[in-house]
């Protein structure tokens, strides 16, 4: 696995999703909306205390980078990425993952690079600016 280095580590983070779950510290229940920031070492904290590092799945699941004050509309651009390319059920699954799977640009950038069999988003798809993120939510759309 590729891990970011310390100058692509984001500063500021937002929970785009309630995290209400056991983490380093211990059970936390922190609302949707919440401000977070983030070590130098990757860490993002609360109160000063760890939560998870920029890199986990919590991370990626529950966090979005908020430098550029657009940490909701980046959740919620993910969000809708992740529901729509889930979607086993519906006629357009096939079409989009075959389209994922083709674009060297999207497979190159933001696909997890040690999976050669399965795909998993990747640093770079959770911390994507908001234009490349709607580029890739019309292309899905448009399968």
């Amino acid at each position: 696995m590729t891990f970011p280095t310390k100058q692509e580590y984001k500063h500021s983070y937002i929970n785009r999703k309630r995290y209400k779950k056991r983490c380093i510290q211990g059970e936390l229940n922190i609302p949707y909306g919440t401000s977070f920031e983030c070590l130098e070492n990757g860490m993002i904290v609360h109160n000063n205390k760890p939560i998870c590092y920029c890199t986990s799945q919590d991370a990626y699941d529950y966090f979005c980078h908020n430098d550029d004050g657009k940490g909701m509309e980046r959740g919620k651009l993910i969000d809708k990425i992740l529901t729509i390319s889930r979607d086993k059920k519906s006629h357009k699954y096939d079409r989009i993952w075959d389209m994922l799977w083709n674009d060297d640009y999207i497979r190159i950038t933001y696909k997890r690079a040690d999976h050669d069999d399965v795909w998993l988003w990747n640093f770079n798809f959770f911390n994507a600016d908001i234009e490349e993120l709607e580029k890739i939510l019309q292309k899905i759309k448009k399968c």
